[in-house]
């Protein structure tokens, strides 16, 4: 997944599931680079996680919604 911002590529460094009917992550987000999660059947929103800034050791980040997922 990427992104274009101007001319820069920007493409996110961590995912979460958002469960809509609860209103919470499932879990706590992990990096792009861990392709499986294990989760409940439920309805999600995929959750992804941009940096904006990295100072004295802490990162904050931009969440953007991704896609609706349903899990069976």
């Amino acid at each position: 997944m990427a992104t274009l911002a101007g001319a820069q590529k920007i493409q996110p460094e961590k995912y979460g599931l958002w469960l809509a009917e609860h209103g919470k992550l499932v879990a706590d987000p992990v990096l792009m680079s861990q392709t499986q999660i294990n989760v409940a059947p439920g309805d999600y929103r995929l959750h992804l996680y941009f940096v904006i800034s990295r100072k004295n050791n802490k990162i904050h980040y931009l969440i953007y919604d991704g896609p609706h997922l349903v899990v069976k």
